[in-house]
């Protein structure tokens, strides 16, 4: 905030003194009438200019503060099953590293599963990473019967936001724990690989780094094609816009195993099927679009590697959280 300062301007005005000489040595015994002292008006002081309003920088949105370490509650560390207490119905995995004891503030990894929602297992294979780095892990549930790896976003059944849903649930996380929440890293597989680009499109400002791992379906960024395929409709469906601008200061990773071009759970729609008919293919077709829409990443085609999830994507992963 910027503070102004008036000036007062305070006008003195001088006496005039005269003194008269003696003329005449016999007249010293003889005063002379002395002339009233002429009344010399004060000079009026020139108009203040108006000096117009300082100007405020613009309000910058409000910082996201942690609750003092007197008013947190005692927290179970390593893997837990909990349930939200904003949302009755929505469960997460957490995991808190056996060094935090909240005097600290952590670093907040968000990872998200695909569709064999094993919650626990996707969770497990950052446990080793957040005990070396110092990070509290996030891993939600997001049940089988909603999309949301669209984010909840066009389907024609009413359903949750899941991004918004997300970011509820790390508002929750920092309201308990010494953890960063205004940016957060984030991490998905398969379907959280689609729910995890398709995050950055929207949230952009809320991650530090982010990576998406063996996507079945790719949004584009392009309005030629509608939601979920690009974002022609994103502004009707979700009152959205994206920020490209906003969406290249993020640190992005696109990995993707060369050998994964089997169609199990894979979505063979037209729609889906225009951008490649594997997953390899899909991969490398948002890794051409997002170079041209000079959104930098880090690409990675992993040799040998099918659909699944373990060391060879973890490990570059993780790497690359840490180099941030």
């Amino acid at each position: 905030m910027l503070a102004g300062a008036a000036l007062l301007v305070v006008a003195v005005a001088g006496a005039i003194v005269v003194a008269r000489s003696d003329r005449q040595a016999d007249l010293a015994q003889r005063p002379e009438p002395v002339p009233p002292t002429p009344v010399v008006p004060a000079p009026t002081p020139p108009p203040t200019p108006a000096v117009p309003p300082p100007t405020s920088p613009p309000v910058p949105p409000p910082a996201i503060t942690q609750p003092p370490a007197a008013t947190r509650e005692p927290v179970a560390r390593g893997l837990t099953e909990q349930t939200s207490r904003a949302y009755p119905k929505q469960q997460y995995v957490l995991y808190v590293p056996k060094s935090y004891d909240g005097s600290a503030r952590y670093r907040l990894l968000v990872v998200v599963h695909g569709a064999s929602r094993d919650v626990q297992e996707y969770a497990k294979q950052f446990t080793d990473f957040a005990d070396e780095k110092r990070y509290i892990i996030l891993a939600p549930y997001f049940p089988p019967d909603d999309r949301f790896q669209q984010l909840g976003i066009g389907e024609k059944e009413k359903t949750i936001r899941f991004d918004e849903r997300l970011l509820g649930l790390v508002s929750e996380i920092g309201g308990r724990l010494n953890v960063e929440q205004a940016r957060f890293d984030l991490f998905g597989f398969s379907a959280g690989g689609q729910f995890a680009h398709r995050f950055l499109y929207l949230h952009p400002e809320r991650l530090r780094s982010v990576v998406v791992a063996s996507p079945g379906t790719v949004t584009i960024p392009k309005e030629r094609y509608d939601w979920p395929a690009g974002f022609g409709d994103l502004d009707d469906l979700a009152n959205v816009r994206v920020d490209l601008e906003r969406v290249r200061q993020v640190r992005v990773m696109l990995v993707i195993g060369r050998d994964d071009v089997d169609d199990d759970n894979l979505r063979e729609t037209d729609e889906a099927n225009r951008f490649g008919d594997t997953r390899v293919e899909r991969a490398r077709t948002l890794h051409e679009e997002w170079d041209d829409a000079k959104i930098g990443h880090r690409y990675v085609e992993i040799k040998g590697l099918d659909h699944r999830l373990d060391d060879r994507i973890v490990k570059p992963a993780t790497r690359f959280f840490s180099d941030g």
